[in-house]
């Protein structure tokens, strides 16, 4: 299983991180474009890290 760090469109000082459903896990890489669910919409982000464990605050 693999997390991904998503930059968004928002004033956040840290990205979201997200869990990569297996099917997709070579897909995504460091600058992919994804769309990811952001409360109740889905929003356009940008991965800027890659990694086994979710980042911790």
């Amino acid at each position: 299983m693999i997390y991904a760090q998503v930059a968004l469109p928002l004033p956040l000082a840290n990205p979201y991180t997200y869990r990569v459903p297996d099917p997709l896990a070579d897909r995504v890489v460091r600058g992919a474009r994804v769309v990811v669910p952001v409360r109740q919409r889905e929003m356009l982000g940008i991965v800027v890290g890659v990694g086994d464990e979710p980042l911790s605050k």
